[in-house]
Formats: structure tokens, C-alpha cells, sequence
């Protein structure tokens, strides 16, 4: 072998000074992603234990867009949670001054971008119990009901399955829905009636109006933080905060 002369030398110096930048923006990339995960994990959402304040008070909420507003009897002004134009929270306690003011004249809750979700209870709704990811009633290839035919649908929802119950608000619920209506062969059987549901963009973009008894939940959902979060290569956590208000009212008085 003859000896490497000053040229091979050289190339080879700034080989490994190539793969030694490389190995440094791979790992770079790593911690920058560990970062972004962290940020994202320790964003906090605003809690809604206020609103337990007037729980024990409210008989109607409306509902327009990314607002809700409470009211007591007579439909005194209780409470306002609202979404600015940032994607920011606001809300509080509320008077008729306020309630005909933009969302921008209420206290802010949070500092962050946040998504808000919106459910009310009903009491038509249908629940769903169909087979989980081995298509099989209860637990595949066992007679859990034991009444001699294995996988029937009587075994659907059995202990130790993977069986899913399906509300409104659940992914596959409009499929469940659909193999309902047609009858077909999916494995699929009416559970139960009543589930929260959530408004629909129309319905709130239009507006509406909810009258007790029932029940009402809000659910915040703090919204990515960076473009690099979408970019990580595991999945991140979005924190929510959540508070179900019930809502007074006589028993002939139903939600619409």
C-alpha cells in the first residue's frame, strides 16, 4: 500500500468534518423537537371551575359563533365565555352592558391560541355498541354469553372485548349510523338513547338557544403552538379543560 499523499489527506479531513456537521443538525433537529414537544406539553389551558359559580343558576344558554352566554331566571345575564379575534380566550361574569358588547370588552382567561368546543345534551340521541378492531362480537372465537353460538351479536359490549360504544361526538359514529338505517351486516346494535352532541358550524354561525333542563359542555383545547409541532416525529398532546353546566328549568321546558 503506498502512503497517502497530502491531497488524500485532505479530502478525507473534510469528509469527516461533512459528517460531523451532519451529525450535528440530526441531533440539533432531535432537541429542537424535544423543545417543541416540551412547549407544547406544559402549555396550559384556562380552567372553567368559575363556572360553578353560576351552575347552580342557569336555566338557558345562546349560543353565536365562538360565544356563549348564560342566563338565570328571566334571563338575567349570569356569565359570558367568548373567543377573540386572536383565538384567545375571554369570558366572566357578566351585566347587560357587557352582554351587548364584543368579545374584545371581556377579561381575558388565557394567552394562548385556543380552540373551543361546544356539546349539549340529547336526550334522542342514539349510542352505539359495535365490534372493535377484530370485527368480532365480545371477545373473538369465545362464547361469552355462553349460550352455544360463538360471536353472535348478543356477545357485543362482553367484559375483556374490544368492542367500542359509539356517541355522536365519537369517530365512526356516521358509519354506525349508516349500517343502522341499512340494516347491513356491519356489527352494530342500538345500546341506548341520550348523548352529548356537539353544535354544528351552521347551527352556531346561526345561532342558538338552549333552554333547561339539560345540560351544556365546553370543551377548551389549547391549539399548537409552532409549525415545528406538526413536524415532530411523535405525537403531541393538545391540554383541554372541560366543565359541564347544567341548566335549570320546569319539565316542561325541553332543549331545542
Amino acid at each position: 500500500m503506498q502512503p497517502q499523499g497530502r491531497g488524500d489527506r485532505i479530502v478525507i479531513g473534510a469528509l469527516f468534518v461533512v459528517i460531523a456537521i451532519g451529525c450535528g443538525l440530526r441531533v440539533g433537529s432531535i432537541l429542537l423537537a424535544g423543545r417543541t414537544r416540551q412547549q407544547n406539553v406544559s402549555q396550559k389551558v384556562p380552567h372553567l371551575s368559575w363556572l360553578g359559580v353560576i351552575n347552580d343558576s342557569v336555566h338557558s344558554v345562546k349560543v353565536k359563533k365562538d360565544r356563549i352566554d348564560f342566563f338565570g331566571t328571566d334571563q338575567a345575564p349570569l356569565a359570558s365565555i367568548c373567543r377573540d379575534g386572536e383565538r384567545r380566550l375571554r369570558g366572566g361574569l357578566t351585566t347587560e352592558k357587557l352582554l351587548k358588547s364584543d368579545c374584545e370588552s371581556l377579561e381575558r382567561i388565557d394567552d394562548g391560541p385556543v380552540e373551543l368546543h361546544i356539546s349539549v345534551w340529547d336526550p334522542e340521541a342514539i349510542v352505539f355498541i359495535t365490534a372493535g378492531n377484530d370485527r368480532m362480537p365480545g371477545v373473538a372465537a369465545v362464547d361469552d354469553d355462553g349460550n352455544a353460538a360463538v360471536d353472535d351479536r348478543s356477545e357485543l359490549g362482553a367484559t375483556g372485548s374490544d368492542d367500542v360504544v359509539l356517541t355522536p361526538n365519537d369517530e365512526g359514529y356516521s358509519l354506525a349510523m349508516k349500517a343502522d338505517a341499512e340494516r347491513s351486516d356491519t356489527v352494530v346494535a342500538r345500546l341506548s338513547r341520550g348523548a352529548m352532541k356537539s353544535l354544528e358550524p351552521t347551527e352556531r354561525a346561526s345561532g342558538v338557544q338552549i333552554d333547561g333542563p339539560g345540560q351544556i359542555r365546553i370543551d377548551v383545547i389549547a391549539s399548537r403552538t409552532s409549525d415545528l409541532s406538526a413536524k415532530a416525529p411523535f405525537p403531541l398532546p393538545r391540554p383541554m379543560s372541560s366543565r359541564i353546566v347544567d341548566l335549570k328549568g320546569d319539565d316542561s321546558r325541553m332543549s331545542k
